[in-house]
């Protein structure tokens, strides 16, 4: 995944990573960082393969207002269910 981001975007910045949970399926998430133009954007992406199916759940938002936006992220998070 790394790989083909900078093949289009370049380096992404301040890279987090961690395990997770989605609801109940082991998940990885990632957030980083990346200028484009003036403007620095944060970006939090979760990844979960569930059923032999890719999920991808993605929030961005400027640097400025990541935080005070982060939280509709967190519901989101909190409330997915996968449907059978």
């Amino acid at each position: 995944y790394t790989k083909q981001f900078t093949d289009v975007f370049g380096e992404p910045e301040n890279i987090e990573t961690a395990n997770l949970l989605l609801d109940g399926k082991e998940a990885k998430q990632y957030v980083y960082s990346k200028t484009f133009g003036d403007v620095e954007y944060k970006f939090w992406q979760v990844i979960c393969i569930h059923q032999q199916r890719v999920y991808t759940i993605t929030f961005s938002s400027t640097a400025e207002n990541y935080e005070s936006h982060v939280v509709d992220m967190e519901a989101a998070l909190e409330h997915f269910a996968f449907v059978e």
